[in-house]
């Protein structure tokens, strides 16, 4: 499923190449682990996990909006309530 919609929305002549339909749009990447933090602190971080994502929207000139990680394998109730917060 993200490979569809990855493949739909940088197309060439539409969000890069001769189209600039994401030229200057504002992005955040919002992940939810469904673990601890400690699970990404090893050979692989979260910031490798993320770079083909920034890297393609860089490639598109969008601009980045600070991301977000949320580390939780059963986030109680109120703090589900702060992240929703968070990004209305």
């Amino acid at each position: 499923m993200l490979k569809s919609f990855i493949d739909s929305v940088f197309a060439y002549g539409w969000a890069y190449g001769t189209g600039e339909a994401l030229h200057g749009k504002k992005y955040r990447v919002i992940m939810t682990t469904g673990g601890n933090s400690k699970s990404y602190s090893g050979e692989f971080t979260i910031n490798d996990l993320t770079k083909p994502f920034i890297t393609s929207a860089k490639y598109c000139s969008m601009e980045p909006l600070p991301f977000h990680v949320i580390h939780s394998d059963s986030p109680s109730e109120g703090r589900v309530e702060k992240y929703l917060s968070l990004f209305k």
